[in-house]
């Protein structure tokens, strides 16, 4: 049998995740997820790759407004539905339509990166179609994540590189490094790299499009904002979870094609259809 045993959503891109028991599922992914952005001067997107303190910055979804707090700093409120200044913000290399946070916001994010930026929301007006290389012609949609609607990763894959950290003698890391929105039991370890497609009782239904490639953000201690000094994990998942297309691999991305407006949960049973 195979669950959901994590549920998380990051509502500012590369910035601390929220561990949930329960979301809203929407065809761009789970509700409120890489909601908001931050961006630099010429509207380029900004993570852990140039700031990884950004993973000291937390969120807290509440009634009518996201609560942000860092260390150092008063809690910054950005309300839901704030009517900005509609700007260009760039993913990659996608144009997105989106709504300028305000002065206020502008200021505390600066101050916390020391640097300038603003936070951005994505302007629901518009719509980010997923690359149809891999989405084909669902239509598939997201906000700000990289590219599609949710991360999917295996609890088994993680305990299998914890193993091989620890038989070099390096520590065992979070599934927190790799900052998924579902997390699977019963799986074994990579199985999730052969699935098709994910179905639920209530017409949930998760495609597997794309295998997700990994970068230096794995190796950002997600409770200190450091970068591991000898490199770990990527160094070890360099050495065994090469794919000849994609580089380095952990997790799959999947889009949604059925379920939208529907609620999942921890503990949600699931079937899963094999490529094989």
């Amino acid at each position: 049998m195979v669950t959901i045993s994590g549920l998380w959503v990051y509502p500012i891109k590369s910035c601390r995740g929220i561990d949930l028991t329960t979301s809203i599922l929407t065809a761009d992914g789970l509700a409120w997820d890489r909601h908001w952005m931050l961006i630099d001067r010429e509207g380029r997107f900004l993570t852990q790759r140039q700031f990884p303190r950004m993973t000291l910055i937390a969120t807290q979804l509440g009634e009518d407004s996201l609560r942000v707090s860092a260390t150092g700093l008063s809690d910054l409120q950005v309300p839901f539905g704030h009517e900005g200044e509609i700007v260009t913000a760039s993913v990659w290399s996608d144009q997105c339509q989106a709504i300028d946070a305000g002065e206020p916001a502008a200021s505390w994010f600066s101050e916390v990166l020391g640097t300038d930026c603003r936070l951005v929301a994505f302007d629901k007006r518009a719509k980010r179609i997923s690359d149809p290389e891999f989405a084909g012609d669902s239509g598939a949609s997201t906000l700000f994540s990289d590219g599609f609607a949710l991360l999917v990763i295996g609890e088994g894959s993680l305990g299998a590189l914890n193993e091989r950290l620890i038989e070099k003698g390096a520590e065992a890391v979070s599934m927190a490094r790799f900052r998924p929105n579902l997390v699977l039991r019963g799986v074994e370890a990579f199985d999730e790299d052969y699935i098709r497609e994910l179905r639920g009782k209530r017409g949930l239904i998760l495609r597997f499009v794309k295998p997700c490639a990994r970068c230096l953000i794995t190796n950002v201690d997600p409770a200190t904002g450091m970068r591991d000094v000898t490199g770990e994990p990527l160094t070890t998942l360099n050495q065994f979870r090469i794919d000849r297309d994609f580089g380095t691999t952990f997790g799959q991305n999947a889009i949604v094609l059925g379920g939208a407006g529907d609620r999942v949960s921890i503990g949600d049973e699931l079937q899963v259809n094999w490529n094989f």
